[in-house]
């Protein structure tokens, strides 16, 4: 049974393909693989400029403008690397999304406790280090 060609989803009542397909088919091609290629690239497009917008926004209350877009520009590999990483094993599994989000909040109550006020004074001198040492 392993090199059983699987059967097609869009099949009349009798397992046969309908006779005109283009009208199954919504998007601009007639093709179906292209148009989930073309959707794939949109959706990455809009995740990547709604990823940047909210990133400078957080940023920009407390560096400017300026200095927002340096930082966010002067990241390097290993951080989008973790990123991606970090959002691929929270989206995959229950387990995943727990430990993500469970490393995430006990970030956020470290950075809020008693050393708050010197990691945070820390992490601005090095996040603008990082953003004018290009």
């Amino acid at each position: 049974m392993a090199g059983k060609a699987p059967t097609p989803k869009a099949t009349t009542g009798d397992g046969t393909i309908p006779e005109n397909p283009e009208r199954d088919v919504p998007g601009p091609s007639d093709i179906p693989t292209t148009n989930l290629l073309m959707a794939g690239i949109v959706m990455k497009a809009g995740s990547y400029l709604v990823t940047n917008f909210v990133q400078k926004r957080l940023l920009k209350g407390r560096y400017g403008v300026e200095d927002a877009d340096a930082i966010i520009q002067s990241r390097g590999l290993k951080h989008k690397a973790a990123s991606i990483v970090a959002a691929k094993v929270a989206t995959k599994s229950v387990p995943g999304a727990l430990v993500i989000g469970g490393a995430l909040a006990a970030k956020t109550l470290f950075d809020r406790g008693g050393k708050r006020r010197k990691a945070k004074r820390e992490a601005d001198r090095k996040l603008l280090k990082q953003a004018h040492s290009d």
